[in-house]
Order: structure tokens, then sequence, then C-alpha cells
């Protein structure tokens, strides 16, 4: 299901003093996008829900919330399972961890509702959503596990620094799980959400006012549905000499001549890019070898 493609910024060096070159990688999968031939992704969804409940969520932000989550409870299969958390000064879970089926999935709408009788106060402790949101996923059985995450303002409670927050993503990431982000309003932090997501390899979503966060919920629920590879991770091996310099917007681990980068989940029609700059020794006249670039992924059981 994952074509792979790389390339060099140039195919020639100047021979006898070191060159600067940069190493771009497209992996994608080439089906439509949304289109899956075997009609969608055979392993059931985990998903928790984790929203800011703090006082600048109330009113239509916090109505539009719900109604995205909803949706998207709606729109789950028989099988998969949803968790719901709310986070302020500290989270707590609306919804506990529930198989849906057509009694489940009423049972939890309503929950919801009720829920939103309350109106939100306090402040943002994204940290604490993460945390909870990631134990109500400890205990899922094999599949494709996401985890949406919506904040309208800035970390002031708990963990607040952008270092130790991408901690926690990759924890989530290494865990096997993918964290979306949501921005709401201008007044959230875009750097530590997005880092959120580039972290864990989920997508980082902006939202003006709330209206549009039906389609987003609906984007990634697509995007689950027709998961087609999962757990995919590029290993760049360098040549001798050659030494890696930056890894533009991507986390890595990097062992010896070995750079590993998880790329997590694709859905048909996805496509993702790998972007290096690497320093090469001097050299003779001819050929000679740059990097070594390998693929490895799980593909989804078909239905």
């Amino acid at each position: 299901p994952l074509m792979l493609e790389g390339r060099l910024s140039q195919a020639k060096m100047l021979a006898g003093q070191a060159n600067e070159a940069m190493l771009f990688v497209d992996v994608r999968n080439e089906l439509e996008p949304g289109f899956d031939a075997r009609g969608g992704a055979g392993e059931p969804i985990h998903l928790a829900i984790v929203m800011d409940r703090s006082g600048s969520m109330v009113g239509q932000r916090e109505r539009n919330a719900f109604d995205a989550a909803e949706g998207m409870i709606r729109s789950l299969r028989d099988g998969d399972t949803v968790s719901v958390v709310a986070y302020a000064d500290e989270a707590s879970i609306l919804i506990p961890v529930t198989t849906i089926d057509a009694l489940a999935r009423e049972r939890v709408i309503n929950d919801m509702r009720i829920a939103t009788t309350e109106l939100p106060s306090g402040h943002t402790c994204i940290s604490c959503g993460i945390d909870l949101g990631m134990r109500t996923l400890e205990r899922r059985n094999a599949g494709i596990s996401r985890m949406l995450l919506l904040s309208d303002g800035e970390a002031n409670r708990g963990t607040r620094d952008e270092q130790g927050i991408r901690v926690l993503a990759r924890q989530a990431r290494n865990e096997g799980v993918t964290i979306s982000s949501i921005g709401v309003d201008i007044d959230y932090n875009e750097k530590l959400m997005s880092a959120i997501a580039r972290e864990s390899n989920g997508r980082h979503y902006f939202s003006e006012t709330g209206s549009n966060l039906g389609e987003i919920f609906e984007q990634e629920l697509q995007s689950l549905i027709h998961t087609v590879a999962s757990d995919a991770k590029l290993v760049v091996e360098l040549a001798p000499g050659v030494r890696l310099a930056e890894v533009f917007d991507r986390s890595y681990q990097q062992v010896d001549r070995r750079v590993i980068v998880p790329l997590g989940a694709f859905a048909a029609g996805e496509a993702k890019t790998l972007l290096l700059r690497l320093d090469v020794p001097a050299g003779a006249i001819g050929e000679r070898a740059i990097a070594n670039v390998t693929l490895n992924y799980e593909s989804v059981p078909a239905v």
C-alpha cells in the first residue's frame, strides 16, 4: 500500500572538497483519498476525545465542540471504542471507555449532553488531558488508536513548556497512539499544539471560531476508517563519513549512522515527506553512495 521515493538536491558535487546536500523522501499511498478497496479498516478504532473545558470555552465554542464529538461518535462502527476526557485545572473522565453498539452509542451521546449542563471554568492543563486520555487507552486491544485533543488557550497548569509537552507526545507515539490537535480561536498556543501533533505523527488543525469542528472531526474519522498502513518507519542509513546536519519538522532518533524517523499510520491517498540536510565529506572523482533509505510498516488487515 505504500510507495517510497527519494532524491538528492543535486546529481553532482565537487570532488576534493566538502559538500552539503538535501535528501528528500516521499512516502505515499496512491489510492484516491477516502477510498479503500477493502471497504474500510479491518481493525477496530480506539478513540479518545480530549476536550478543553476551561473558562474561555464557555458558550458557542463548547456547543460546537460537543456537537462535533457527537457526530463523530454517531459515525463510529460497532466494535470501535470511545472515551471522552475533559480538562481545565485538572482532567476528568466524562465518558469512560465504551465499546460502541446501537445501545451504547445512544447512551454515550446522552451522557455527553448531560455533561454540557455544567459550565466550563478554570485554567488550562493540557498535559492533564493528555495523561488521562492515555490512561483511557491503556488497556485497549489490537486496533488503530487516536487521541483528538482540542484547546482554545495557553497551557497554564501542569506541564507548560514545549519540551515537556513534546515528551508526553513522544511517549504516546511510542505506545502506539497518534494525537491530532485542534486549536480554536486565535489565542491558543499554535507552536505547542502543532508540536504535539508532529511529535506523535498526528495532524494539526486550526478552527477560528469552532464552527468547522464538525468537518475536522469527520476528516479525522475518515482517516481512521480508511487506514491502509500503520507503524510506518523510515530508516536512513548514512554512508561512511556522511553526517546528519538537520532533520526538518520530524522527530527522529539517531543510532550510529542510522537515522530512524517514525511516520505512524497512513490513510488512503495520504502522503508524508522527510527532508534531511547532510554534510558530505570530500572525496575522489566518481560515483559514491550518500544514503540508503528503507521503509518498514504494518499493512492494516482487510475486513
